[in-house]
């Protein structure tokens, strides 16, 4: 989640809160590119790879694949963890359980 996003070409965000609902494993892959023409069919678009094992409670950020003019450099993911009010709301939640400066580079992080 993010802020309220008003066209396609607005600045980038580099902070996302990432919502976790613990109780089973699951991934994602995160795709980006310049969001204004077709150069991704020229291979200019990144993607990363979110894991969440369950039963270890770790969230694995895969190193990011490819590049595009314009990509951010880095990002931070404000973690959250949703138990009961916890992150069950629609606005961003107030405090993050967990806060990781993410540069492209793969890392774990413990819940």
């Amino acid at each position: 989640m993010g802020p309220d996003v008003e066209y396609a070409t607005e600045k980038p965000n580099s902070n996302i809160e990432l919502r976790i609902y613990p109780g089973a494993d699951a991934s994602f892959k995160f795709y980006e590119d310049e969001n204004d023409n077709y150069n991704y069919e020229k291979g200019q678009s990144a993607t990363f790879t979110l894991s969440w094992n369950d039963k270890t409670r770790k969230l694995s950020i895969s190193d990011t694949k490819g590049h595009f003019p314009g990509q951010l450099k880095s990002r931070t993911f404000n973690i959250v963890m949703v138990k009961g009010a916890h992150g069950s709301d629609v606005a961003l939640t107030a405090k993050a359980d967990k806060v990781v400066k993410y540069a492209g580079k793969a890392v774990v992080v413990a819940l």
